[in-house]
């Protein structure tokens, strides 16, 4: 089984794979030059600036939204969350919070 999914599973590319159902604004986002998109395949993150590469540039594949990734290194960095038309109900970076402390996703508030 895992042979045949990789002989037919498209391997994950991040300047062409497509963000699904995040919307434009963030699509857009990670088309500019010089943005960082890192590497997960189901969970990327993309960043621009100077820690750029600090941020988004060793994202784990396991535990994706823990201590090796994005979520982390912007916590690190002291950073902020901008949420555009959404509330916390769509704010990825309480699952960081979550996995330290040690919850499920169906313990969540």
């Amino acid at each position: 089984m895992v042979e045949t999914i990789r002989e037919q599973m498209p391997a994950y590319d991040p300047d062409l794979a497509p963000l699904w159902g995040m919307g434009i604004i963030p699509d857009m986002f990670r088309k500019q030059d010089s943005v960082i998109r890192s590497n997960h395949p189901q969970l990327s993150f993309a960043a621009w600036g100077p820690k750029a590469e600090f941020i988004a540039g060793n994202h784990a594949l396991e535990y994706s939204l823990g201590e090796q990734s994005p979520l982390a290194r912007i916590y690190e960095l002291e950073g902020h969350v901008l949420l555009l038309g959404v509330g916390n109900g769509s704010n990825t970076s309480l699952h960081l919070s979550e996995i330290r402390q040690n919850m499920r996703p169906s313990e969540r508030l």
